[in-house]
């Protein structure tokens, strides 16, 4: 098996980087590094020059303090106003604390349970399974397939119902 012949390329040595110490004893220069704009090549931004594309923006270090009053005139209103409530999401099944929106008060909720299409659904279903004689009617007796009807217990009126 024969290899093929390779060749070597010349490579220019460069000599390392000094070490630290060595380059802290060297002298430093006496002139300081070059700007932004000489390393580059980009001639410096002339201040009397209106027609510089990129104005130079000067800080102002003074400060003047502004001092601003506003007077505000509150007429006052011949009666509160509330802001609508929507009662449906809140009330359950069970007695519920709300503020009234008739009288504005702090209550707990008188609730009325009335039967509702939860309770004559089950009767029908019943009737139709074949239990009759007045047996039909019992969902009507319970609470848990019957509507609740809520109250206000100050002003007695009605606030909403809860539909099974």
């Amino acid at each position: 098996m024969e290899f093929p012949e390779t060749t070597v390329s010349a490579v220019a040595f460069t000599p390392p980087p000094p070490s630290y110490t060595e380059a802290i004893q060297s002298p430093q220069p006496l002139t300081p590094p070059p700007t932004y704009g000489e390393a580059v090549g980009v001639p410096p931004l002339q201040l009397n020059n209106i027609t510089s594309p990129y104005p130079l923006l000067s800080i102002s270090t003074e400060v003047t303090p502004v001092h601003q009053t506003q007077q505000v005139f509150v007429q006052p209103s011949p009666h509160q106003v509330y802001p609508p409530q929507l009662l449906g999401w809140r009330l359950g099944d069970a007695p519920t604390v709300i503020n009234c929106p008739h009288c504005h008060h702090q209550i707990t909720t008188s609730v009325l349970y009335k039967p509702g299409s939860a309770a004559w659904g089950m009767c029908c279903l019943l009737t139709l399974l074949g239990i009759i004689c007045g047996c039909c009617l019992i969902p009507c007796c319970i609470q848990a397939f019957q509507d609740a009807h809520h109250s206000c217990p100050d002003c007695k009126r009605f606030l909403g119902t809860y539909f099974r």
